[in-house]
């Protein structure tokens, strides 16, 4: 591979030893089946990365909270265009799409191995793709991919105000949420005439 240091030796934010460990050392206990990270040992510093299953091999670059935070948003938005039951493309495809979009070549493309800048670029980038695709496939309601679609099945269900026929709320409520929308609203529209 190309684009990582599959062992990194050495922090590439402030040039500290980095040394393979359990993430026991970041955590205060061990998380995940495999808890093995590369970590910066600067205390100051303490980018890490994490390691792929069995292996000694680093998910991607070693990475300061920043860049960390940076990569989750990225993942938060580019995700939705392949995974998931709303899935909008396949991976290789979505993959390919990004590394046109940032110029690079899909074998090179990866969040794991992108800077903080990058990353925020490719959620910018991702998050329009997804409503582009979206609106294309008849999803309208735009929503934040962070928080996934404003109800489990992405359809709408509307409480309507009497006479006007104006939508005033509702999305799935159950019917005690949708008994208390109605009488809210009655209760408003009493207390203006």
């Amino acid at each position: 591979m190309s684009g990582i240091d599959e062992a990194p030796t050495t922090c590439p934010y402030c040039g500290s030893p980095v040394k393979l460990v359990d993430n026991s050392m970041i955590y205060g206990r061990s998380v995940g089946r495999w808890p093995y990270v590369y970590l910066c040992l600067n205390d100051r510093c303490a980018a890490y990365v994490g390691t792929h299953p069995n292996t000694n091999r680093a998910l991607g670059t070693l990475a300061d909270e920043e860049t960390r935070e940076a990569r989750v948003l990225a993942h938060e938005a580019f995700d939705p265009l392949w995974r998931g039951k709303d899935k909008l493309m396949g991976r290789r495809e979505a993959y390919l799409w990004l590394a046109l979009q940032l110029g690079g070549s899909p074998a090179e493309t990866h969040i794991g191995w992108s800077d903080a800048s990058t990353c925020r670029e490719i959620a910018r980038l991702a998050t329009a793709k997804v409503e582009e695709l979206r609106k294309e496939r008849g999803h309208t309601m735009p929503y934040d991919v962070r928080k996934g679609p404003p109800c489990p099945n992405s359809k709408p269900f509307g409480i309507y105000k009497k006479g006007t026929g104006e939508k005033v709320g509702g999305c799935h409520p159950s019917a005690d949420q949708a008994y208390k929308q109605v009488a809210a609203i009655n209760h408003r529209e009493r207390g203006k005439k």
